[in-house]
């Protein structure tokens, strides 16, 4: 997910860029950006990993809303890859 590209998958190139989520309202229109595709994303989704700071948060809540069959592993540094990569590692996806 990105601030300024909305909703990328693991492969989507994209150039490097300096935008990051800074306000409640953007957050609001973020998830109004996302929401329609992450609900499919989700369909058979049963563990997220989010390594986003707070405001993205307030992007995720299709994702919050379905806590009761998706697994949901938040880490609020966005360059904390190392906690990312053990948490992979605990789900055997490394």
């Amino acid at each position: 997910m990105s601030a300024l590209h909305g909703l990328l998958n693991a492969d989507s190139p994209i150039m490097p860029y300096d935008r990051r989520l800074t306000d409640i309202a953007d957050a609001y229109i973020l998830r109004q950006r996302i929401a329609p595709n992450l609900a499919g994303e989700l369909a058979a989704v049963t563990h997220v990993l989010a390594v986003v700071e707070p405001l993205y948060l307030l992007a995720l809540e299709p994702v919050v809303r379905r806590l009761d069959s998706i697994r949901l592993c938040w880490i609020s540094a966005p360059r904390d890859w190392h906690r990312a990569a053990r948490v992979l590692d605990t789900w055997g996806w490394t």
